[in-house]
């Protein structure tokens, strides 16, 4: 957080559309270890839901609050988002497989979840925040499917938008620096 800035200044929010990145070799270790079959539209589409997910969430939180308006502008009162999911790490994925039945996992994943933001006018990052988030695992081996896996990935995006919320609103009344 740059301790220079009138945040009070600030009562708009310019959202980017985030990014999603899979962890490094991801695509080699599902195929080598779990025999998944992962075309490159697979990976393009789970990409496309992840990164609308993250801007549904990050929309409904800022549409919450009345300290910020949803713009399209930039303007000295306005503030740009760009978020972003690296590290992505789905455990079992439910693409085709090259085998009948279906896998079991007590988690459905990980990542990371990021977010610069900058002044829409100047560009010039303002504050950063990274958490990492785990899917919570209840100790039992249950099916990974398409729906379980997007069920963990909504709850770990809106538990880092209630954690990220709660820092700006700390980073607004200067506790946080």
């Amino acid at each position: 957080v740059d301790a220079n800035v009138d945040w009070s200044r600030y009562t708009k929010v310019q959202l980017k559309r985030g990014t999603v990145e899979f962890r490094e070799n991801w695509v080699r270790d599902q195929q080598q270890l779990n025999s998944n079959i992962i075309r490159e539209s697979d990976i393009e589409r789970v990409k496309t839901d992840l990164a609308d997910m993250l801007e549904k969430a990050l929309k409904r939180n800022l549409s919450a609050r009345e300290a910020y308006a949803l713009t399209d502008e930039s303007g000295a009162d306005v503030l740009r988002f760009t978020p972003g999911i690296v590290e992505l790490d789905i455990y079992s994925p439910d693409f085709m497989r090259n085998y009948s039945g279906h896998e079991l996992t007590n988690s459905q994943g990980s990542m990371v979840l990021v977010l610069d933001i900058s002044d829409s006018v100047s560009g010039e990052v303002l504050a950063s925040a990274v958490q990492k988030q785990q899917a919570d695992g209840d100790g039992y081996f249950d099916s990974a499917t398409r729906g379980t896996n997007m069920t963990a990935f909504r709850r770990m995006t809106q538990n880092w938008n209630d954690w990220l919320f709660a820092m700006l609103e700390k980073i607004r009344a200067g506790e946080l620096e």
